[in-house]
């Protein structure tokens, strides 16, 4: 079952520390009675999506900086 709440717990074990991974996600797991690997594949695409993000946003910052200087 899809529940935003899920999607929500999933995005903030991907936020924590790598090494609580496997228990976020048999905890995870567990809540939602979902499949503990579907839970942990779920994190690591999470985190993936959270380190695109960062790196964007610091990209966006250099552009800013050098438009700045430009005008």
């Amino acid at each position: 079952m899809f529940t935003l709440q899920f999607t929500l717990d999933v995005i903030e074990a991907a936020k924590a520390d790598k090494n609580y991974d496997e228990v976020n996600a048999v905890e995870i797991a567990n809540l939602y009675g979902r499949n503990l690997q579907e839970v942990k594949d779920d994190i690591i695409v999470k985190r993936a999506h959270l380190e695109e993000v960062k790196k964007s946003k610091e990209s966006l910052k250099v552009l800013k900086g050098e438009l700045d200087k430009l005008g």
